[in-house]
């Protein structure tokens, strides 16, 4: 399989997270960072904007700190907007809840990476909200709302709409598969469910014509071996 049919989930967690990662963000991210007003938002946000950087920079061979990571919102051009890589092929998806932390890279198209964590709320109120009315089934427990959710949600990343566009509007297949998008044919799309901690739930989706080999793996190599240098350059 090529390279460029591979899709790399990278996973963390907030424990991982160092002062040396710190380092890694640029100005608008670190202007970003200081507009969260917890603590726990602004270390996931960290974490997010380093591990993507190290991911990124571990893909085309370049520091971190190189790699071109764009941040621009369509509607105000602001610092918040989906992370982009301008001039570069790869396409890259951020995402977090809780304390895990995720991201995906792929040159196959647009990728969208979802997870989210269970909590408190009215689950059955919301799944009549999200689902479509030709969507078979209605959804009927916490955990089948949650897996719903994150399909729909990675679908709406991937296609940089985000939650602009209603959820009842990604209607989604068995398998699962992306029949329609806003009343239209669907794009093509590869939608896959990933493997999760107890109590969270996690999607894919990557806009591509076939269908890409999708490889998870913790960061602690990733996250580690800023660590390391930041020892050594710090070592008289």
């Amino acid at each position: 399989m090529r390279s460029d049919q591979l899709c790399e989930v990278w996973w963390a967690r907030l424990e991982e997270l160092r002062s040396a990662h710190l380092e890694l963000l640029d100005a608008d991210e670190l202007r970003r960072r200081e507009g969260f007003a917890r603590d726990a938002d602004r270390d996931r946000f960290t974490l997010g904007a380093a591990l993507a950087r190290l991911a990124v920079g571990a893909s085309l061979g370049v520091p971190a700190r190189r790699v071109p990571l764009r941040r621009r919102c369509p509607d105000c051009g602001g610092p918040h907007g989906r992370v982009t890589l301008p001039g570069c092929p790869l396409h890259l998806s951020v995402t977090h809840a809780g304390t895990l932390v995720g991201v995906a890279v792929t040159a196959a198209g647009p990728v969208g990476l979802d997870v989210e964590q269970e909590v408190e709320l009215d689950w059955r109120r919301l799944a009549r909200r999200i689902q479509g009315p030709d969507e078979g089934d209605p959804i009927r427990s916490r955990a089948g709302f949650l897996r719903c959710w994150t399909r729909k949600e990675s679908v709406l990343k991937a296609t940089g709409d985000g939650l602009r566009v209603p959820m009842s509007e990604v209607v989604l297949g068995p398998g699962p598969t992306l029949l329609r998008y806003r009343s239209r044919v669907r794009p093509p799309a590869h939608l896959t469910d990933l493997p999760a901690p107890p109590g969270y739930a996690a999607a894919l989706t990557v806009l591509a014509a076939a269908a890409p080999r999708v490889a998870a793996a913790a960061s602690g190599g990733l996250l580690g071996g800023v660590i390391d240098r930041a020892i050594c350059e710090k070592t008289p």
